[in-house]
């Protein structure tokens, strides 16, 4: 496969001119470095990279006219770098690079250029682009190809068979702007209502009233907003409504399409009378606004549109009753964007939709299950659907029901619809317990789930879980015990009114006795995931603003917070906050609400749920005092000395407060560790070693002797177990490499001890 030399493609004519094009933008409007639409802008002057719009050409002014009027509303900047470089460029680069190495395209193509423009998230040109139809999916698959890539003619009706529009009511011209739900359910197209009775008697209600007859459906992603207006339209079709409502046609308005291809002046508005005229024309029409937040400020100067926006237009309208809507939205999106137009907002009568119970949920999947059999041909019996529930339930609990379950069904159905021969045609397969873990293990980011029968032995993993652990962390029974007793009384559902993590502990101890390492080994025994953050580096309250986002106007605010992302990506995990005494005591205030609540809200609003994470903090506070004394006893000051558990409860009873104390589930002191359980981790350590020269055809053992001496020098430096690891690279693992690159043909060693030395022996 050729790769895409892109430094000589830039040499070339058409390269330079580019770039030339390019910096004649920057410096025109002034702007501190290249833009994506700078480029957008370059490619539009280029008539070999108009292919994609040769069938709606009026577009390209369109979409010219207003990156031009973007650009304009920018900050002009005092330093200006023409140059084609910096992080936006990098990137884009490094993009147009991997899509040629993919196509095996040797110099970039407009279509490659198009495609890295719509990657760019957050910025005006993917906005403008997708808005007039451009399709990342689409696209790549072009490029892959070789085959030019084309929009569809944006100003041309939608298909139509020979009277369907008549039929409907619909004049020619509002054709592809409308799609009537009532005939969409008659030709059997659209869901059985399943459910949901009472939410659509209070819209049929409010569609029915003299004054605000215009719902506004508001409620969670994926609770079913749009299935109770489609669940109206389904009664409606079978007749099982009141007279009042037996013609009702509801019309779906297509947004997208509304200001597509809409480039002469008043075009935008003339097509919004023709709807208006429409819908007003008969009492039984009624527009429905699907994700209203997206119909906000649409208007002739594309999405940031405010004189002349589609808003505006239908104000009165609503107001005067002549307009019947019902609009659909997030409880968020209402409250950042419809709510901030009292006007407008004043216009809707709220109805609330909430998540299903799962009772409700199973009896949707149940009546749903047929469509899904019709299209997948596999089964998914009842009691495969309540484990569906549960799972999601547990699993993915930042999403609601019933989407996130009907997800997963459409999933497994697509694997079995896949992998479906003619030989099977026949028969009817019927979904796993497999099928479902499989799925739902992957939208919760989990590298496994536990099986039907795995979860039946749940409690056995849970009896057990303190010999696990104490096969692989060593001299920390007491502290194991306490983190076990507390997990099973969490895990077995016990803690009455639990709303916080599944535990908080706070493990004390000198460096090097295993803390971190316990929380690690906890991890791996429950096969969750690992987040650890080191709290030093949130020793400032500037910097602990990284944990939940920067607040509004500053630098990575859009970002949010590591420990929310981190969280909201792995919801079921074990957090690992090290040396959390080091972090400024604003993070001690924010863990209060992780700890009692279980959620914790960043900066942008989001709420991240923390019911499934074990927290582990850990620190040494205490244990200089502990050891002090120690000391003065005789014994020394290291981590292997005896230390006064009593000193480092007072000391940790000093350094943090009583609310922080008593939301802790246990305090766990760890014990130094002696010269046995040393040696258990030199074992231990060098058995893996041992596996990875196995691995490689080198057989390696160690003799009792440099066993004891390794852990004795370890135990000699003041660190616990921490020289171990060092002991044994310097020693062991060094000379081990050292042969296998020499090529050594006896490949049978063994560590002794030799004249006071760890060496290596042969034979």
């Amino acid at each position: 496969m050729k790769k895409p030399l892109l430094h000589q493609w830039l040499a070339t004519l058409e390269g330079k001119k580019f770039a030339s094009i390019c910096s004649e933008y920057i410096l025109a409007f002034r702007s501190p470095c290249i833009m994506p639409e700078h480029i957008l802008l370059t490619l539009l002057e280029d008539e070999n990279a108009l292919e994609p719009f040769a069938t709606c050409m009026p577009v390209i002014d369109d979409i010219s006219y207003r990156t031009r009027d973007y650009l304009s509303q920018l900050p002009l900047a005092r330093h200006i770098c023409d140059e084609m470089t910096g992080e936006f460029a990098q990137r884009f680069w490094d993009r147009i690079r991997a899509i040629g190495e993919e196509a095996g395209l040797q110099n970039p193509t407009s279509d490659m250029f198009y495609y890295v423009l719509l990657q760019e998230d957050d910025s005006f040109a993917q906005e403008i682009l997708r808005h007039y139809g451009f399709v990342l999916e689409d696209l790549h698959s072009a490029i892959v190809k070789g085959v030019p890539y084309h929009l569809a003619d944006l100003n041309a009706p939608a298909p139509k068979k020979d009277g369907e529009a008549a039929q409907n009511g619909v004049p020619e011209e509002l054709a592809s702007l409308l799609i009537e739900l009532v005939q969409v359910a008659k030709d059997g197209k659209m869901d059985p209502l399943i459910g949901r009775r009472k939410e659509v008697e209070e819209l049929m209600q409010t569609l029915n009233r003299k004054k605000k007859s215009a719902p506004v459906l508001l409620g969670a992603p994926g609770v079913g907003k749009t299935a109770v207006v489609e669940g109206l339209a389904w009664l409606v079709s079978r007749g099982e409504v009141p007279p009042t409502m037996a013609n009702l046609r509801i019309y779906a308005l297509q947004t997208g399409a509304l200001v597509a291809g809409a480039s002469l002046l008043g075009e935008f508005e003339q097509r919004m009378q023709n709807l208006l005229k429409f819908i007003e024309s008969s009492p039984d029409n009624v527009l429905f606004l699907d994700e209203l937040q997206g119909f906000m400020g649409i208007g002739p100067n594309g999405p940031r549109s405010e004189s002349g926006s589609a808003t505006n237009l239908i104000k009165p309208e609503i107001a005067s009753g002549r307009l019947r809507v019902i609009a659909a939205t997030t409880d968020d999106d209402y409250r950042k964007t419809i709510a901030l137009d009292k006007a407008f907002a004043r216009r809707f009568h709220p109805i609330h939709i909430l998540a299903p119970s799962q009772d409700e949920t199973l009896e949707i999947l149940l009546g749903l299950e047929d469509a899904y059999f019709q299209y997948h041909g596999v089964h998914f019996p009842e009691p495969l659907l309540k484990r569906i529930i549960s799972l999601t339930e547990r699993y993915i609990p930042q999403r609601f029901l019933p989407d996130k379950a009907i997800d997963i069904m459409d999933v497994v159905g697509a694997k079995y619809r896949l992998h479906r021969n003619d030989s099977q045609a026949n028969q009817a397969p019927v979904a796993t317990d497999a099928d479902v873990e499989e799925a739902v293990s992957k939208a919760a980011n989990l590298p496994s789930i536990p099986s039907a029968q795995g979860e039946n032995d749940d409690f056995a993993g849970l009896a057990n879980l303190e010999e696990r652990l104490k096969a692989v962390v060593f001299g920390q029974e007491n502290a194991i015990r306490e983190v076990a007793r507390a997990i099973r009384i969490a895990k077995c559902g016990l803690l009455s009114e639990r709303a916080g993590t599944i535990g908080n502990f706070f493990f004390s101890g000198p460096s090097g006795v295993g803390k971190t390492e316990l929380a690690r080994q906890l991890a791996s025994v429950l096969e969750v995931k690992l987040i650890r953050f080191d709290m030093s580096e949130y020793s400032t309250e500037q910097m602990v603003t990284r944990f939940v986002g920067s607040a509004p106007g500053l630098v990575g605010y859009d970002e949010g917070g590591q420990l929310t992302n981190a969280v909201r990506d792995c919801p079921h995990c074990v957090l690992l906050l090290d040396e959390v005494e080091k972090a400024h005591y604003l993070v001690h205030s924010l863990l209060l609400q992780v700890m009692d609540n279980g959620t914790l809200t960043d900066s942008r609003g989001i709420q991240t749920d923390f019911h499934n994470v074990i927290l582990i903090m850990t620190g040494n506070v205490g244990c200089t005092e502990a050891s002090a004394k120690s000391s003065r006893l005789g014994f020394g000051t290291s981590p292997n000395a005896p230390v006064d558990p009593d000193i480092i409860a007072a000391q940790f009873r000093r350094a943090f407060s009583p609310e922080f104390r008593a939301r802790l589930t246990a305090h766990v002191i760890f014990s130094p560790l002696g010269l046995p359980e040393v040696e258990h981790i030199v074992e231990a350590k060098f058995a893996r070693l041992a596996k990875l020269a196995k691995s490689r055809n080198f057989h390696i053992t160690m003799s009792p002797e440099a066993r004891t001496d390794i852990a004795q020098r370890a135990m000699a430096q003041n660190q616990g177990a921490r020289p171990v690891d060092r002991i044994l690279e310097q020693e062991v693992t060094s000379v081990l490499a050292q042969l296998m690159v020499d090529g050594k043909s006896r490949r049978t060693l063994t560590v002794v001890l030799q004249d006071g030395k760890v060496v290596l022996q042969q034979g």
